[in-house]
């Protein structure tokens, strides 16, 4: 009776806890986390007037978050959703689950180097570091005040070999040295946005070591003309994504070099916003790169006409266009095409973004009416001619 009753008290229901597997006992009491029961619950499992008995401890977790490898699929996931989101700090949360979760996430932010403060990043520089780390990405975020030496100083602790993306968001005071670049052949994408010290110096030394470059930002870079694009179209053949957007100097950036990117590389987004890029360099974009562009920005091109954009889409030149920006364009006055492509995308139930000025935006309406009344009144048309050809 006395061995019955020990089983009862002991028994997983007792407690309403989930019977664990046989198999799975092993990992589960191997595991960091083990929690044990409350006190309260285990009481309950007793009779009245038995003496109270502390439960065993238990596992309240799966066991599959015990496996490393599904615990670095997870985290994994996470940070690739966290990035998505802009919320880098989200993966930090994967820290405090236990011991197995503390270990791959640390191995997980060891490959993705991210600092929004130039203090953090100079302690990270002087820390003394167990051998070189190895990321993936490296990005520094508005780091404005941030000195070339501190830079140089962190990089001394970063391998280039395995580096796939790195991104300095509004540093304009440092880059990355060309050295350091020129043992980051593995690189897929270099964002640059708002830096005042890239140059075609710059760009025609480093990108002979990037034949895997995929993705080029470039805005705000000033100081960057054609040379340096034209140096970057013939050594980075797989780039596909390009971004020379200003506000300041865009006469460095003219149709020469839209004619070399469409000539060397298969672009698919190119932004070109407030550059002297002209009607010729349009139609030479259309005539190359014309089936697989995506998205093109053209806001504050002041040198095209109706000649160009009105008359391509006429012609259906771009017909997987999901993204037009056609902001602050004076010489462009001839709208109907431009509805017209984007009436039909939308029936065809594909996704289309045409984005213009204020001044624009009222033709686009203006345009609109008229195509409506034109549709409605076409039908009346050829009905009353119809009808006069069979009085006649």
């Amino acid at each position: 009776m006395s061995a019955e009753k020990s089983k009862i008290e002991h028994a997983p229901w007792a407690w309403g806890l989930p019977v664990t597997p046989p198999r799975a006992a092993a990992a589960c009491a191997a595991s960091p986390w083990t929690p044990r029961v409350p006190a309260d619950i285990a009481q309950a499992g007793g009779r009245a007037g038995t003496p109270r008995r502390r439960a065993p401890a238990r596992t309240l977790g799966h066991v599959i978050f015990a496996v490393p490898e599904l615990v670095e699929q997870l985290v994994r996931f996470v940070a690739a959703g966290s990035e998505q989101a802009g919320a880098p700090r989200a993966l930090h949360h994967c820290l405090l689950v236990n011991r197995l979760w503390h270990a791959v996430t640390v191995a997980v932010l060891r490959e993705r180097l991210y600092f929004a403060d130039a203090r953090r990043l100079r302690q990270f520089a002087a820390a003394a570091h167990r051998g070189r780390l190895a990321p993936e990405l490296v990005v520094l975020h508005k780091l404005t005040r941030l000195e070339q030496r501190d830079l140089d100083r962190a990089l001394q602790h970063v391998s280039p070999e395995r580096l796939r993306r790195l991104e300095l968001y509004v540093c304009p005071r440092v880059l990355p040295p060309a050295g350091y670049l020129g043992r980051a052949g593995g690189l897929r994408r270099l964002a640059l946005p708002g830096n005042k010290l890239v140059s075609d110096d710059f760009l025609i030394e480093a990108c002979v070591h990037l034949p895997r470059l995929q993705v080029l930002d470039l805005r705000a870079c000033d100081r960057v003309s054609d040379a340096g694009v034209v140096a970057v179209a013939t050594n980075c053949p797989r780039l596909h994504t390009v971004n020379l957007g200003r506000h300041r100097n865009g006469h460095l950036i003219t149709s020469v070099a839209v004619v070399a990117l469409a000539r060397h590389v298969q672009l698919e987004t190119l932004g070109v916003a407030g550059c002297d890029v002209s009607d010729a360099g349009l139609w030479e974009l259309a005539a190359v790169c014309g089936p697989s562009l995506a998205r093109l920005s053209l806001n504050n091109c002041r040198y095209l006409t109706n000649r160009s954009v009105p008359a391509l889409l006429e012609l259906n030149a771009f017909p997987n266009l999901s993204v037009l920006e056609l902001r602050n364009i004076p010489h462009l006055t001839d709208v109907r095409a431009v509805v017209r492509y984007r009436q039909w995308k939308r029936a065809c139930g594909l996704p289309v973004l045409v984005e213009g000025c204020d001044r624009l935006t009222q033709l686009f309406r203006c345009e609109e009416r008229k195509l409506c009344k034109e549709n409605c009144a076409s039908p009346v048309r050829d009905l009353a001619a119809w009808l006069r050809s069979e009085e006649d």
